[in-house]
């Protein structure tokens, strides 16, 4: 799963940069946008396996109660 994230995030990265660059932006800028992009792909994903994870504990636990209350 690691592998199809960061293989994604490498490819917009990428594309990023390459239109960045096509636009006339300078190469620093350019490398500065790419960077931003790929820290923020990585931290969206991030977040969003930590609320998977909370949403899949809160309802286990509810499934465990009312399988005790039984």
């Amino acid at each position: 799963m690691n592998k199809i994230i960061y293989t994604f995030t490498i490819v917009v990265t990428v594309a990023t940069f390459v239109l960045t660059i096509i636009g006339g932006i300078s190469l620093f800028a350019s490398i500065i946008r790419s960077a931003i992009v790929f820290m923020g792909i990585l931290l969206t994903f991030f977040i969003a396996g930590h609320l998977l994870r909370l949403g899949i504990l809160l309802t286990d636990q509810k499934t465990k109660v009312s399988e005790n209350d039984n």
